[in-house]
């Protein structure tokens, strides 16, 4: 198992970036921005992700992901992008792909706002 922390998106956040974005892959998502993995070195840093914005969406022909500024950043502790995957296509993707799409870059998007909630989740490798 692996463990990872991160900002659970709630139903109505769900149902807001869904309004925003439609899914454009075979597997919906829409689930969670990654903190880390594994629990955070420094947990008050985690638990004062107190602002949640959407600036940025990237796409390619398997997977589409936004990008979300967490109290004013993009980076997250271990370097990559903060973000939320929208939908992949699971026949040749899986959610963490999410991160090498982010890594040739991203377009901006109208910003607005979310509400996820703290969570240290399990799930299998």
């Amino acid at each position: 198992m692996t463990n990872y922390t991160a900002y659970g998106l709630s139903a109505m956040d769900v149902v807001t970036v869904r309004d925003k974005f439609e899914q454009k892959f075979s597997k919906a998502y829409y689930d969670h921005i990654t903190y880390c993995l594994g629990k955070p070195e420094n947990m008050n840093d985690f638990m004062l992700g107190t602002k949640f914005t959407v600036v940025g969406y990237a796409c390619n022909d398997r997977i589409e992901a936004l990008v979300v500024e967490v109290n004013g950043s993009t980076v997250r502790p271990d370097g990559k992008t903060f973000h939320i995957t929208l939908s992949y296509d699971d026949s040749v993707a899986s959610p963490k792909d999410s991160n090498i799409l982010l890594q040739n870059g991203w377009e901006p998007v109208e910003h607005f706002e979310l509400q996820p909630y703290p969570v240290i989740r399990h799930k299998e490798s």
